[in-house]
């Protein structure tokens, strides 16, 4: 819990609601403590939701692995307490029938959805767009498409458009969100996770700010707004490994299909408003090519 003790953070819901009223106190790993009481906790994220008096007073989501053995036991004895999620959740007919004006978004402890990054199976896809090298080893071409990952589904913007994905205030005139789509769908989300997410996030964060949506679920890295191009994180880390990187400009969001070094260039010169870069296994440049 450090100095702020625990912190406050977004995330998912899925378990139970706690009716004991046990005032207690809290230990984490790092050895601080804090008196309060246990208002809920999500088996599915394995947070929970704590009330504390001393020595501060407030109400916050925390990660059960960073408190003592002891911690964990009492949240675990307390499992089969009372099971719920709130009122109209994934209730489809509810998400489509209410207006509007009446709509507002779930809390994002409640959203489960989560993505794990399969990095050898991102990598097969530029081995598949035949990546050269020159006398040297550098790289001098290589292929990035999402639809060539395995098990991609080419119907998946006709099935996005069908859940009818909620704006905040007005609806939004722009496909920015089907570049994100098709990249969320690269990494792994599958239709009943765009179900999942559409109660949590707007439209406008999905074409706007989708970089809230990738921390969510735990594959952002960071967010770029310096014009600055990386070759090395663009390009080497990512591109020649099959991990695409989002870019704004004015007047559109977009991923690179292709590099060739004769681009640079262009790419050092492009005027980006904004470039999200996702995690990587890699500390550095690339992999060594396995095309053959």
């Amino acid at each position: 819990m450090k100095k702020e003790y625990l912190c406050l953070i977004c995330l998912v819901w899925s378990g139970l609601k706690v009716d004991a009223n046990e005032m207690r106190q809290w230990k984490n790993q790092d050895g601080n403590v804090l008196t309060g009481k246990l208002l809920a906790y999500s088996s599915g994220t394995d947070r929970l939701r704590i009330r504390s008096n001393y020595p501060l007073q407030k109400v916050f989501w925390y990660d059960l692995e960073k408190l003592s053995a002891e911690d964990r036991n009492y949240v675990h004895s307390l499992e089969n307490t009372n099971s719920e999620l709130p009122k109209n959740l994934y209730d489809d007919a509810y998400y489509d029938r209410i207006r509007l004006s009446k709509w507002k978004f779930f809390d994002k402890n409640f959203c489960d959805v989560k993505l794990t990054m399969d990095y050898e199976k991102m990598l097969k896809v530029p081995a598949q767009n035949r990546r050269r090298f020159d006398k040297d080893g550098n790289l001098i071409l290589a292929g990035l498409y999402h639809f060539k990952i395995e098990g991609y589904d080419f119907d998946i913007i006709d099935k996005f458009k069908k859940l009818n994905w909620k704006p905040k205030r007005y609806p939004v005139s722009t496909q920015f969100h089907h570049t994100n789509v098709k990249i969320l769908h690269y990494f792994g989300a599958t239709i009943e996770d765009f179900k999942k997410l559409r109660w949590f996030f707007s439209i406008e964060d999905l074409a706007f700010y989708p970089e809230k949506i990738y921390a969510h679920i735990g594959i952002l890295d960071r967010v770029c707004k310096k014009n600055k191009f990386d070759y090395e994180e663009y390009v080497l880390k990512r591109m020649a490994n099959g991990i695409p990187v989002v870019i704004y400009t004015k007047s559109a969001c977009f991923y690179d299909q292709s590099y060739g070094s004769y681009v640079l260039d262009v790419m050092h010169k492009r005027q980006n408003e904004k470039v999200i870069y996702f995690k990587t296994r890699y500390d550095s440049a690339m992999r060594l090519p396995t095309d053959d």
